[in-house]
């Protein structure tokens, strides 16, 4: 809504205001029936949404809490199987280094 429109639904608000409390014989009491029953309806709304609200805020803050419980133990397991696969590559390396003990005596065949 632009500038213009908002002073214009002003001014028009502001003026049937004015013509409904001085311009209608009792306007003034009806208008102050009116608005308290407007603002009393929407206090009640406010106060289910604010409630409302709270129990979602308070859902966001588990779910939030979970999702830090899951990327620390993402981490903690990423940092297990870092070191299981440094393990297994050492075990490797050493297992490809060594080298069977040569016999110190010539086999030879009896056929």
């Amino acid at each position: 809504m632009g500038i213009c429109s908002k002073i214009a639904a002003d001014l028009l608000i502001k003026s049937a205001r004015f013509a409904f409390r001085e311009g209608v014989p009792g306007g003034s009491i009806v208008y102050n029936v009116v608005s308290q029953s407007h603002s009393r309806s929407s206090n009640k709304i406010s106060k289910e949404h604010i409630e409302e609200l709270k129990g979602l805020k308070d859902k966001v803050k588990k779910l939030e809490k979970e999702l830090s419980d899951l990327k620390k133990s993402d981490e903690e397991l990423k940092d297990k199987v870092k070191k299981l696969e440094k393990e297994l590559s050492d075990s490797k390396k050493s297992v490809e280094h060594a080298q069977m003990p040569k016999p110190t005596t010539k086999l030879q065949s009896k056929i």
